[in-house]
């Protein structure tokens, strides 16, 4: 027997209409609807329907299909798809924290690096802007300060738009059910990518994606876990990655190199102090000495990383291609000459290690295309949205 519980939706959807305090509890009458739902084994007219009313004190009534010209005006197309009141990241088994409604996410992992990153990204600006940046403001010119603000404020803007964002995670549950796991083959351009199955997140990941341990997800066109961000790169914020290693780079200089302007000028005869040595200006101001060691200390790292990821973004690969590439290289070498590892070449024989199919044979499409990554703002799992859930049971559990 054929159900439509069409009457129940139409009535749902006016009263939803006419009354919308009665949301939720409309809401679990609509999801409890599956289990008044007959299997098809019943011995009746495949032109009958039945459907349960919302209100429990009236009985169940049966209308033949050929009366039902035209379905009512509000009723709904696939009334199963039900918007429920919780929001996806409620549901998210992913090991990540949400705020602000599932706009803003982060890992669970250890945060002490996080919370390391945030004191040095907001104190060195304030020992800058406090000593600093005021006397050169008199002694210099006022635009010193206001670059410095500028380009500070590109610094935290991109720290949160890298640190705070999702950054690529795929859905899970996709491939259940699949009767297939094993590794595959697909031809991308003139090379082959293994592509693989996540137990975990019970899905084939696409080309590029990973899954990561400390996120608990697959995360699409990651490049690496960052621990100062507490959060997987990938392919949502790794544009702003980026710009937050390349802004970064130039403040560090940009502090260090007007901090030692700032120290030069207490040795002279100036607005801030009379003629002095090194030593007695030191003592005098400190804090133009700190923020020159700590620039030039954290600069070395930063411009170490960003000179890294300019290579894969010319070559366009990431970070773990490149930790394969030389894993299977290492594989390559081990092989003997009268075999081949069928893990480490093509079907052509080629070594797989030294070749990269995605890569566009130009430098500058390259550059292009892992700058602003096609299609980065797009959100697989959105979050911040509601979940939708499908009332129906299989029809071994209707009864």
């Amino acid at each position: 027997m054929t159900v439509l519980p069409h009457r129940a939706f139409y009535n749902a959807s006016r009263n939803i209409k006419s009354n919308s305090n009665n949301n939720s509890i409309k809401l679990n009458s609509l999801l409890n609807l599956n289990s008044n739902i007959y299997n098809n084994n019943c011995n009746h007219d495949e032109n009958q329907v039945t459907a349960t009313s919302l209100h429990p004190q009236q009985s169940i009534s049966t209308v033949s299909l050929h009366s039902l010209k035209q379905p009512p005006i509000h009723f709904n197309s696939n009334p199963y798809n039900k918007q429920l009141s919780l929001k996806n990241y409620k549901l998210s088994s992913a090991n990540l924290r949400f705020c602000c409604f599932g706009n803003l996410l982060t890992s669970k992992d250890n945060p002490s690096a996080f919370i390391a990153s945030v004191i040095l990204i907001l104190g060195l600006p304030a020992i800058f802007f406090g000593r600093v940046a005021v006397d050169l403001w008199f002694t210099l010119s006022p635009a010193v300060a206001i670059i410095a603000a500028y380009l500070t404020l590109l610094v935290w803007s991109s720290m949160i738009k890298t640190a705070f964002s999702d950054p690529g995670i795929l859905p899970v549950n996709i491939d259940r059910n699949s009767l297939d796991t094993l590794p595959k083959d697909v031809t991308i351009r003139d090379g082959l990518v293994r592509v693989k199955y996540c137990d975990i997140c019970q899905l084939v990941r696409p080309p590029r994606a990973s899954h990561c341990r400390l996120c608990n997800s697959c995360i699409d066109g990651i490049d690496h876990h960052c621990s100062f961000l507490n959060i997987c790169i990938g392919r949502r914020n790794y544009p702003s990655f980026l710009v937050f290693c390349l802004v970064t780079t130039v403040t560090l200089i940009y502090y260090a190199v007007f901090a030692a302007i700032h120290i030069w000028q207490l040795t002279k005869n100036t607005r801030v102090s009379d003629d002095q040595s090194f030593k007695q200006s030191l003592q005098q101001d400190p804090a133009s000495a700190v923020i020159f060691l700590l620039s030039i200390i954290l600069l070395i790292p930063i411009s170490l990383l960003l000179a890294y990821h300019t290579r894969l973004v010319i070559i366009n690969s990431t970070t773990i291609e490149q930790l394969r590439s030389k894993a299977l290289s290492k594989a390559q070498k081990s092989d003997t000459e009268n075999s081949q590892n069928p893990f480490t070449t093509d079907l052509n024989g080629s070594n797989r290690s030294n070749f990269n199919p995605f890569s566009h044979k130009s430098y500058i499409s390259n550059i292009l295309w892992m700058a602003f990554r096609p299609g980065s703002n797009y959100s697989y799992v959105n979050f911040n949205k509601h979940a939708y859930t499908d009332s129906r049971k299989p029809n071994s559990e209707a009864n």
